[in-house]
């Protein structure tokens, strides 16, 4: 469900200005106050218009994106701000699923080195055998979506897209993050709005 409803909903894309092209290259960047640290709004060659704070244009859409996150390749299109609840919903189900399935398989591996549900010695071998390749597998799956359920949620935290954190754009803040509203408005701006 989240895999399909965040591939098809807008990220958040702004739409193309072709009524007026500004060419004047001197003039690419504009500084803006927001929340007492100035921000600087670029200006996009392609979609012919200033990129609003935390907008950044996306090479695979072509598209400029509100609170551009990441393209995502499970769902076919950017992760931004109107979609972003639904990518996170996703990593965060696929997480508890394989975390679900690890411990099932366990118990399975567990119950039948004890004895329980031994009904032939030759299907045995071979269900354990299988459970454990299973078990394994799903380990390594879950340590790469744990990390990156661990790395959205610190980010869902602080209110920076990955973007932002791979970028670098806010390391230099003296106090804190400009998009920062603590923890609670954080949590609505990215899950509710």
């Amino acid at each position: 469900f989240f895999l399909i409803r965040g591939g098809f909903t807008d990220p958040g894309i702004i739409e193309r200005n072709n009524e007026y092209c500004y060419y004047d290259n001197r003039k690419s960047v504009i500084k803006v106050n927001k929340n007492g640290h100035i921000v600087n709004l670029n200006y996009c060659y392609t979609c012919f218009h200033f990129r609003p704070p935390r907008t950044s244009h996306c090479a695979e859409c072509d598209n400029c994106v509100e609170r551009f996150d990441h393209h995502c390749l499970w769902m076919g299109t950017c992760v931004g701000k109107r979609n972003y609840k639904f990518f996170y919903s996703l990593i965060f189900i696929a997480t508890m699923l394989c975390l679900f399935q690890i411990f099932v398989s366990m118990s399975f591996i567990i119950n039948q080195y004890k004895g329980k549900n031994v009904k032939s010695e030759d299907n045995v071998v071979v269900v354990v055998l299988l459970s454990i390749v299973l078990f394994f597998d799903l380990m390594f799956l879950a340590f790469f979506l744990m990390k990156l359920c661990l790395i959205h949620s610190f980010l869902v935290k602080s209110n920076v897209t990955f973007y932002e954190h791979i970028k670098k754009k806010y390391d230099n803040a003296i106090k804190e993050k400009p998009f920062n509203r603590g923890l609670c408005r954080n949590l609505y701006l990215a899950f509710l709005v």
